[in-house]
């Protein structure tokens, strides 16, 4: 059939479908001209439309996938729904589906046939429907995009916008965790207290995981219960452990699920010496009988040692990755870790999903594969995260790597970066800045063209000053005019990689917002959800609501900042500062400006700028000067512990530039950093206004300035604390000594007469 007569057939019957959804049709030609309008638009989708790669051609595959999803999916599953209730009636009658006539459940099981083939061309273009379709052949109390109802709808809106056209350029996904693997309840599991079954585990125990060959300890940060079949694994010394299908263990070829074990595959177990090694599989044995089986999830490393086998649990970005490779097979994506652990455990999850039969029928060029690892993959490299599809002309399609993995070669269109904060390091701030660096000077680099660079973001936030924290804020999230999509979804205007680009923040709690209920009672009932805030109210915040809170005695988080947005009197000219230079070279050398406002009887000193930079003092100069004149400073005070020379080369380079306004003193401060600081805390809340997250890029001097004052901890080592001495001497010597005192009010004391 020539092209033009397909697509004016399925124009015709697309007319007669429409009229039969409106109808609400449940005749048996109504299945007839559903079964043959899919067959129809999987020919022309795949075999012509496809192969096209034209704007035209795509808006017309986009058009035969909403007709799909709008009248032929309704059509047959209101029909499905129909044959049910019948089925169920004679069910009732009769006593059991051995009863129903064998026409009948033949006619149910080609409709569920052809609901299946629609499910799948939808699939090829919507990023949800994959989702769903990948897990429906699964027991139903397995199917977590099922059983999450619309909570990941937002997620999955913008993502397929992101994917298929390039509007999103940034997509930050924030969700608890809980998507995992099963054992048995007593199972032993090595914990910070000796041996104990999985049963007796509580949320917040300490278990070990294996890290770089070395046991580490981990916290457990969920746990959950099912009904699932079970597989036996005896090793040849003699170990044993009973696990679900789809639980992975730690062989040779990393992490592979239950299910796809061999005899000469070895586990990774831990010895009586505390070290680990290699046990080969003895035997492998089957029981389709359903039991009860428990799993926890570990942060950190994400595996921990069961039966003295090291075992892991899940995390996702998996149906992502496929459906951008199911779309284009020549896209290519870096993806980084903050953990190298977690690399072969995701390249197992992917080609798993990959390779399996459900995927080929969404993404029918997979099909030639006959679902085969080493006919799909020219390169499959699992534990150095390499993966290229046979036929793409990248030479790399996925890069799998850890933080500390140098990429510097790499090119990608996406660039994902999950898990990067570990909990450990969340009053790092040493750490963070790091990573922040790497993904500026680094990750973000790894592009073709900065404006068709797309970035997904995605873990938990563990501190207001970890990367995950200063993506948002660079990407625009809680600005005023964001739009909100979805519940839990803003969308920002930001041109961070192109202009009219935009960026989506999708931020799922555990517990809601607003209401205090349960987000996903499949996974975590609102009882449970409470009592895990109870015990440990900053980890809940931060793992399951996405709130993390400020470092432990933090004086100067942003909720406890009097801050500004705009400042008044701009006609002010008292404009003063202070300078702190760097004592070492790990030290920041420090210019904090301020304008002094009279507000009523007193004064607010605001900090309208700054410079911030880790520099040699004599490169620093030229920017002190500058400030100077820029602002007009009247008044510097600075701190000559280091460097006695600094006030008179500041001004013999002022007077060079003929400028006499601005009177410089200075200071020997004994008193430690941390006293200063303390003494000066009341001032520095009372009297200095702060300007608002979002008046400056995170990525700026203030920036840097701002995130160093505000994650300051009395209780927590801190890394940098540069600027929050500076502000501490700018108050000793500017707020304490200038305070204005009220006005004397004269009080009639005269006695009066009665």
């Amino acid at each position: 059939m020539a092209k033009e007569s397909m697509a004016k057939v399925i124009g015709e019957y697309s007319q007669v479908a429409e009229k039969m959804h409106k109808d609400c049709d449940m005749s048996e030609s109504m299945v007839e001209l559903v079964s043959d309008m899919a067959k129809m638009l999987k020919f022309e989708i795949h075999e012509y439309l496809n192969s096209l790669s034209t704007p035209e051609a795509e808006a017309k595959i986009r058009d035969y996938v909403k007709f799909s999803h709008s009248v032929l999916l309704p059509l047959i599953e209101a029909k499905i729904l129909h044959n049910k209730k019948r089925i169920d009636k004679i069910g009732n009658m009769k006593y059991g589906l051995a009863q129903i006539p064998d026409d009948m459940q033949e006619e149910m099981k080609r409709c569920m046939d052809i609901r299946d083939d629609i499910y799948a061309l939808i699939a090829f273009r919507s990023l949800k429907h994959l989702a769903l379709f990948m897990e429906e052949d699964k027991p139903l109390d397995e199917q977590d995009w099922h059983n999450a109802g619309t909570l990941f709808d937002g997620l999955w809106f913008h993502a397929n916008r992101m994917i298929l056209d390039g509007t999103v350029q940034f997509l930050m996904k924030q969700m608890p965790t809980g998507f995992g693997k099963c054992l048995l309840p007593d199972t032993n599991v090595y914990t910070d207290k000796g041996r104990r079954n999985l049963s007796d585990i509580k949320i917040g125990d300490k278990v070990y995981s294996m890290r770089d060959r070395e046991l580490v300890l981990n916290n457990v940060t969920n746990i959950w219960k099912s009904k699932k079949p079970q597989i036996k694994i005896q090793t040849r010394g003699g170990l044993e452990i009973v696990i679900s299908p789809e639980h992975r263990l730690y062989t040779q070829r990393g992490y592979v699920r239950a299910d796809k074990l061999i005899t000469d595959d070895c586990l990774y177990k831990l010895s009586a010496d505390k070290d680990f090694l290699w046990d080969k599989i003895k035997t492998i044995q089957e029981d389709s009988d359903i039991v009860d089986m428990i799993d926890i999830e570990v942060d950190g490393d994400h595996n921990f040692i069961a039966n003295d086998i090291v075992s892991h649990n899940s995390y996702s970005d998996i149906v992502m990755i496929s459906f951008i490779l199911g779309v284009n097979i020549d896209d290519d994506i870096i993806k980084m870790f903050g953990n190298k652990t977690n690399i072969t455990p995701c390249m197992n999850s992917l080609v798993d999903y990959m390779t399996s039969r459900r995927y080929a029928k969404v993404f029918p060029y997979y099909e030639q594969f006959s679902c085969s690892e080493e006919l799909m993959f020219e390169t499959m490299k699992k534990s150095s995260g390499q993966l290229k599809i046979k036929g793409s002309k990248k030479p790399v399609n996925v890069l799998v790597a850890s933080k500390e993995t140098a990429i510097t070669g790499a090119r990608a269109k996406f660039l994902f970066i999950d898990d990067i904060t570990q909990r450990e390091d969340a009053g790092n701030m040493r750490e963070h800045e790091k990573d922040i660096m790497r993904f500026n000077d680094i990750w973000k680099k790894r592009n073709y063209y900065l404006d068709k660079f797309r970035i997904i973001a995605s873990g938990t936030s563990y501190s207001v000053n970890d990367i995950l924290s200063y993506l948002r804020g660079v990407f625009g999230a809680g600005r005023e005019g964001n739009k909100i999509t979805h519940k839990y979804v803003e969308v920002a205007e930001c041109d961070e990689l192109k202009e009219g680009g935009e960026s989506v923040f999708v931020k799922i709690p555990k517990l809601d917002y607003d209401t205090d209920e349960a987000t996903h009672p499949v996974k975590s009932p609102t009882k449970q959800a409470r009592l895990d805030r109870d015990k440990d109210p900053v980890t809940f915040a931060a793992m399951d609501q996405q709130n993390p809170l400020p470092p432990e005695g933090t004086p100067f988080a942003y909720n406890k900042l009097d801050t500004y947005d705009v400042i008044p009197h701009e006609d002010s000219d008292t404009c003063w500062a202070c300078i702190d230079p760097a004592r070492t070279g790990k030290n920041y050398v420090t210019m904090l400006i301020f304008k002094k406002v009279p507000i009523g009887n007193l004064y607010k000193h605001y900090l309208v700028d700054c410079v911030y930079e880790m520099r040699p003092m004599d490169d620093m100069y030229p920017f002190f000067i500058e400030k100077i004149i820029n602002h007009r400073i009247t008044k510097l005070h600075i701190e000559r512990n280091t460097d006695t020379s600094l006030k008179r080369t500041i001004l013999m380079m002022l007077q060079a530039k003929g400028v006499s306004f601005c009177e410089i003193s200075e200071v020997y401060s004994t008193k430690k950093k941390e006293d200063k600081i303390y003494d000066m805390e009341a001032a520095i809340l009372n009297n200095v206004k702060f300007p608002v997250q979002g008046m400056y890029s995170p990525n700026s001097q203030m920036g840097t300035a701002m995130r160093h004052i505000t994650s300051y901890s009395y209780k927590v080592k801190v890394d940098y604390d540069d600027a929050p001495d500076c502000l501490a001497m700018y108050c000793e010597k500017y707020v304490m000594e200038t305070r204005s005192l009220p006005k004397v009010q004269i009080l009639d004391i005269r006695r009066r007469k009665y």
